[in-house]
């Protein structure tokens, strides 16, 4: 099920392959860069690649996948953040990832959380269920949960950073300052479903909205300004 979020990402090629494997071996960030604005040309990419709006505040682009798996995604943190849905906040994924802070001028905060029940709390706890990249439905696992904060992390740019499958957590950019991470992902197979926790009561449409040339010309500027 949670392969079938990326079924539409290209499939890798060879240029990619190495990108991928790259991120993955935490290779400088100099040779990433030297490897983006030269042979891989990301910018000429970026026109054409598939990708959404993402709920939690940044714009996707798919750079690369085998089968729903082993994905290359350019993640776009703009200034003017878009909306953020219900479905926004504290949440896991069904993937093990590593990621470059590309390009910016602030540093990326992650929180990681533990939900835990509380009788008092508001909050209910989701699991996402993907029919296809555009077919997406929300169950609801339990209502009263918490989010326990339990560790805080700072990546300035040009750093890598980990994430597990399972970890709930928040990331942003400070001061929502403008910038690019680049992200290889790997399906963990012990998580099903991404969860998240949100208002018990929420009328949740979890909606990923289509690229605009908008967003295409707002990233390749963002390159631009930060490689």
């Amino acid at each position: 099920m949670s392969k079938n979020a990326h079924t539409d990402a290209p499939v890798t090629d060879a240029k990619t392959g190495i990108l991928y494997s790259m991120v993955m071996r935490q290779v400088p960030y100099a040779e990433i860069k030297d490897f983006l604005t030269g042979i891989y040309n990301l910018a000429a990419r970026l026109e054409n690649c598939p990708g959404y709006v993402q709920p939690n505040g940044f714009i996707t682009f798919k750079l690369g996948g085998i089968d729903g798996d082993n994905l290359l995604r350019l993640h776009l943190w703009p200034e003017n953040l878009p909306e953020l849905a219900e479905t926004a906040g504290v949440h896991d994924h069904v993937f093990d990832f590593t990621s470059l802070l590309l390009g910016g001028t602030a540093p990326m905060i992650n929180r990681i959380y533990e939900p835990r029940p509380d009788p008092a709390s508001d909050q209910a706890l989701y699991r996402v269920d993907y029919i296809n990249p555009s077919n997406v439905r929300v169950v609801k696992l339990g209502d009263h949960f918490k989010a326990v904060e339990t560790k805080v992390e700072t990546i300035q740019p040009g750093s890598y950073y980990n994430l597990e499958a399972g970890l709930f957590h928040t990331s942003e950019i400070e001061g929502h300052c403008e910038a690019l991470t680049l992200i290889a992902t790997k399906i963990n197979p012990s998580v099903s479903s991404p969860r998240f926790l949100s208002a018990r009561n929420a009328d949740i449409d979890y909606v990923r909205p289509a690229l605009t040339p908008n967003h295409r010309q707002q990233a390749i500027s963002c390159l631009q300004k930060f490689l």
